[in-house]
């Protein structure tokens, strides 16, 4: 952005500019929120909303990925993921 202000632009790189600016600070509170929350939630303090996920498929994807990465290098990958399974914790989210 300081650079942008260094010498006289026309408008649309102005606004190209300042339209990152805001995606980038976006970003930069998407990430704050995150960290808070994980915080919170460490502290049992959390009071935003929890959702259910269900990680079974990914799980068996990114397995899928290593066990070829594994097999291209002459090593043998086991994955088990055990399907619509949900982990216990102290506030009660499955």
């Amino acid at each position: 952005m300081e650079i942008t202000l260094l010498e006289a632009r026309d408008t649309s790189e102005y606004q190209q500019v300042l339209t990152q600016t805001i995606e980038d600070a976006d970003n930069l509170i998407r990430t704050f929120n995150a960290l808070l929350e994980i915080a919170q939630a460490e502290a049992g303090s959390f009071r935003g909303e929890w959702t259910t996920v269900e990680l079974s498929g990914l799980l068996d994807g990114l397995g899928g990925l290593y066990k070829e990465l594994a097999h291209s290098q002459g090593k043998q990958l086991k994955i088990k993921v055990q399907k619509n399974r949900c982990a216990s914790s102290a506030t009660g989210i499955c």
